[in-house]
């Protein structure tokens, strides 16, 4: 715990912060004792009858979840829009890859490795082909997806198949 000097010196120094996109290793600290609000898509298709959801790979350095594929989506910044962050997600996650209408699926509280996050979530269909991920059918997810994601993907084939 911080001593009372401590506690003003950090006050001092966050006070000097702007509101927007930080280095990644204080926004680690800040996820870490905040809950992060996130914007997320479940990217469907339908090939030959089957449920398929695209995955995008996480970095092999990535300090939370090395090696292993999660649904698109990003944290909102305190300087974004919605439309701000779904055309992230859009243009930096899923490299403009053409898509149909969001749909909402459901809010979701979870603990990460990385700290809480608090998760607005929307399926939506891919209308072409991609220039990331691996299409993987829904039934049959591989066992590098991140774990919160799995019931996740599960709940958002339920929506989109009504």
């Amino acid at each position: 715990m911080l001593d009372q000097g401590e506690q003003q010196q950090l006050i001092t120094l966050l006070e000097k912060l702007e509101p927007g996109f930080y280095p990644i290793e204080l926004f680690w600290q800040f996820a870490r004792l905040n809950t992060v609000p996130t914007i997320e898509f479940v990217p469907f298709q339908r090939v030959e009858g089957r449920l398929q959801v695209l995955l995008l790979p996480r970095a092999d350095d990535d300090k939370y979840w090395p090696e292993m594929v999660h649904i698109p989506g990003c944290v909102i910044r305190p300087t974004d829009t919605r439309d701000d962050t779904f055309a992230r997600i859009v243009h930096d996650e899923l490299q403009g890859v053409s898509l149909g209408e969001l749909v909402f699926v459901t809010i979701q509280t979870r603990k990460t490795a990385r700290g809480n996050e608090h998760a607005e979530v929307y399926y939506v269909e891919v209308l072409d082909e991609p220039a990331v991920g691996e299409f993987y059918d829904v039934d049959s997810l591989p066992e590098s997806l991140i774990g919160v994601y799995h019931d996740l993907v599960a709940e958002a084939a339920k929506v989109f198949a009504v």
